[in-house]
Parts: C-alpha cells; sequence; structure tokens
C-alpha cells in the first residue's frame, strides 16, 4: 500500500524518514542536511533533530553519536 505524502511532517517524522532511507548510522548534523534536502520548507534546528532523537523510542544509537532508525532488542532468551 502506497500513501500520499505527508503535507507537513514533524520532526520527528522528517528524522524516521531520512533515516528509514539509510543503512548506516548517521550524525545529527547530516540528519539534518538530508531533511534540508528533502524538506527545504522546514528545516529543523540540531536541537530539534537531536531532541527528536533523544526522546523518540523508534530512534538507536548503535554508535556514539550516531542514531539509527529501530529498537533496541534484548537477546532471545528460550523457555527451557
Amino acid at each position: 500500500m502506497i500513501l500520499p505524502a505527508l503535507v507537513a511532517p514533524t520532526v520527528k517524522q522528517q528524522v524516521a524518514i531520512v533515516l528509514a532511507r539509510q543503512r548506516d548510522p548517521l550524525l545529527a548534523a547530516d540528519i539534518q542536511e538530508r531533511i534540508r534536502a528533502d524538506f527545504p520548507d522546514r528545516v529543523p534546528a540540531i536541537t530539534e533533530v537531536r531532541a527528536a532523537l533523544r526522546d523518540g523510542s523508534e530512534f538507536v544509537q548503535p554508535e556514539r553519536y550516531r542514531w539509527q532508525f529501530g529498537r533496541q532488542a534484548a537477546p532471545w532468551r528460550s523457555s527451557r
């Protein structure tokens, strides 16, 4: 199913869209630059990007200062 593009995505939605398109973790400044390319009408300040990353449970930090879209999962435990 293809959904129509968001008219005015929030900062958190913009960050999620950018990170969902990337394989490798990105710095907050890199995320902001990609938002600038994809959403030139509403570019959030770097502090807004960092706040969205910190506050969003859908973003993980696999490396220091770098972020990815996804969630942290604990190792699977057998019920045996």
